[in-house]
């Protein structure tokens, strides 16, 4: 997979419906200078990007909002740093990641509301193996360091809510295509986007879906069974990151080997 041609591809494919995203503040030029960021070998690509936002109406608000009267609801992805992928090979199934920092989900509205959800690509050092909680590789937990970040000493910024930074829900890992398709598919009814029923965007993004999510499940997987053969192949695996994914965080061998 040649990640730049999708990228362009990807951004082809949403100009289809740039009628439709404009509705939702959707910027086609930010992603533009996103794609020229993209870097890519053989083994790896990655691009840059700090925050993309767009903005859902208040007539297309999801159903259920609280508090009723909350008016349009922005949305910010953003990550720290830049996004860098090893691509799967195909045979050897590891951490699809080389960087993943800090990749929030922020809700704004002017009525001074706030919500977020933070995927963690939570990296532990092997000396102190498990942690007091359950603590998987990627995970998204509600809260984090955004809505921490708001709150006020001495003003009870959040009303009624109880916000506790946990569970820690194990989930696939995002990166932007992904992330923005996270988003259009929970804020965003599908009869508002007609892009989400669109063939090629589908494949598009079960193109990255294979790059990224397909070592997750097959590390998943292991964790359950001795040997995972799919189509005639038979895949190995980094002992440590098929631990990871489910939440524990082994030794390093000598370590084993010293105790």
């Amino acid at each position: 997979m040649n990640f730049k041609t999708l990228f362009n591809k990807y951004i082809y494919i949403l100009n289809t419906f740039k009628k439709e995203l404009e509705v939702f503040d959707f910027r086609m030029d930010q992603l533009k200078e996103i794609g020229k960021t993209i870097q890519e070998d053989k083994t790896t690509f990655s691009y840059e990007f700090t925050k993309f936002r767009l903005t859902i109406p208040k007539n297309l608000k999801p159903s259920h909002t609280m508090p009723r009267g909350v008016e349009k609801i922005t949305i910010t992805l953003s990550v720290d740093d830049k996004i860098a992928v090893k691509r799967f090979n195909n045979s050897h199934v590891e951490d699809p990641f080389l960087n993943l920092d800090n990749f929030n989900i922020t809700l704004n509205c002017e009525s001074n509301h706030y919500s977020s959800w933070h995927l963690d690509r939570h990296i532990m050092n092997r000396k102190d193996g498990d942690g007091e909680n359950l603590h998987p590789i990627y995970h998204m937990t509600y809260g984090g360091h955004y809505m921490e970040s708001k709150q006020v000493e001495g003003e009870d910024v959040y009303g009624k809510s109880l916000i506790v930074r946990a569970p820690r829900l194990m989930h696939p890992p995002l990166e932007l295509i992904l992330g923005l398709d996270f988003i259009f598919r929970h804020y965003i009814s599908r009869k508002n986007l007609p892009l989400l029923d669109h063939q090629p965007y589908i494949k598009l993004v079960e193109c990255i879906k294979k790059e990224i999510w397909f070592p997750f499940a097959l590390a998943l997987t292991k964790n359950y069974c001795t040997n995972i053969d799919i189509d005639n192949k038979r895949y190995t695996f980094d002992d440590y990151f098929v631990k990871r994914v489910i939440g524990h965080n082994p030794p390093e061998p000598e370590a084993t080997i010293k105790a």
